[in-house]
């Protein structure tokens, strides 16, 4: 679990710290966490899946980013930062900084022991409140299994398991996304 830093956080005095910190930390409702780095398979994952689900974007009206672009939940005072996250149309921001988005319309977490239970709950619980946010997928990097949360109606979701390495998963009902590739080159 990342560190919980003690303080109660506005997002104007947060956006104001993170913009000017060499390292990065999330918000949710009132508590700071520090982000811990990421391994080499967590990274190579992200990498695969950016690249998978990148090459059925480039005609269609989305963008996808990895990293390090924060997404909101602006009424609850919520900012934190997806592996990877896709927006349709035109991205929505916060401000006019254009480093903190509003309208993501999936996000992807690869899970590790430290981070699992954080990502599955408390980042959950922000993403959920996003409008536009219609489905959530968690990777685990320790074993060959991948979550989908997708959305059904406001704080109703399907979840789907997969963990067979000849699994298709199905992204916005439009990106075809075979497992193996997700763990290419992925040692468990």
């Amino acid at each position: 679990m990342p560190e919980l830093l003690e303080k109660i956080w506005t997002k104007e005095e947060y956006l104001n710290f993170e913009r000017n910190e060499p390292l990065k930390h999330e918000l949710i409702g009132n508590e700071i966490y520090l982000m811990a780095g990421a391994s080499f398979y967590h990274n190579l994952i992200v990498s695969n899946l950016h690249f998978l689900i990148r090459q059925q974007l480039l005609a269609q009206n989305y963008i996808i980013l990895q990293g390090d672009m924060r997404v909101a939940d602006m009424p609850n005072n919520s900012f934190c930062y997806p592996d990877l996250l896709v927006i349709q149309g035109e991205p929505a921001f916060v401000d006019d900084k254009f480093d903190t988005i509003t309208n993501p319309v999936l996000i992807c977490e690869v899970l590790s022991k430290g981070t699992e239970s954080y990502d599955k709950e408390k980042k959950f619980d922000v993403y959920q409140e996003l409008p536009t946010l219609q489905e959530y997928v968690l990777v685990w990097q320790d074993k060959l299994k991948v979550r989908i949360f997708r959305k059904l109606a406001p704080k109703h979701w399907e979840i789907r398991d997969f963990d067979n390495e000849n699994d298709t998963i199905t992204l916005l009902e439009k990106f075809f996304v075979p497992l193996k590739e997700i763990y290419q080159k992925v040692k468990f």
